[in-house]
């Protein structure tokens, strides 16, 4: 075999080629390049995942919207105007109190707030009866009581001053055996 090889026309000299396992290798055959037609599939799979995420961004919306300023800034920035207002006023105020003195006087009516004023008289000021207040003040003693008892058992200190406060209304522990749920009076 020579190390020339020619075609059919002779004149010629064939090229050896490689290509992919199983294909054969002829002189018409032209290598796909699969670089090529590889990077324009992911091209267009990009494209269209894009596509298909910026669609969905633009379908989901939140279901608030914020605005430009809560109101709470706005009443802060009111307050600020207010304050800057009435300081640049009082400037203008104590300029011709020097003139003045009866500007002074309005002045000082002007940092008056004025609140509803409200007379409360009689027994029940709080709006609940007096009645209510002593049975809720027994229950609490009760409760404290039976507080007192459940920490003894449970081998824990109870709080000194509600104790002292305790011994100082007069009252014994009461007979707490009526509260057991066990049913056995010990």
């Amino acid at each position: 075999m020579s190390t020339d090889l020619t075609g059919v026309s002779g004149s010629h000299p064939l090229k050896p080629q490689r290509s992919l396992p199983g294909t054969p290798v002829s002189v018409t055959h032209c290598p796909i390049d699969l670089r090529t037609s590889m990077e324009e599939k992911y091209k267009e799979i990009a494209e269209e995942l894009f596509t298909r995420s910026m669609a969905e961004t633009e379908m989901r919306s939140a279901p608030y919207e914020f605005p430009e300023e809560s109101p709470i800034e706005q009443l802060e920035e009111r307050r600020h105007r207010l304050e800057r207002q009435i300081s640049q006023d009082i400037k203008l105020v104590k300029e011709k109190s020097v003139e003045n003195d009866s500007v002074v006087i309005k002045e000082k009516e002007v940092h008056i707030e004025e609140f509803q004023r409200v007379s409360i008289s009689g027994e029940e000021k709080c709006g609940v009866p007096f009645t209510d207040l002593v049975d809720a003040a027994k229950c609490v003693v009760k409760a404290l009581f039976i507080r007192e008892k459940y920490i003894n058992y449970s081998l824990q200190n109870f709080c000194k001053t509600t104790a002292h406060a305790l011994q100082d209304l007069g009252l014994k522990i009461l007979d707490m055996r009526m509260y057991d749920c066990s049913g056995d009076p010990r």
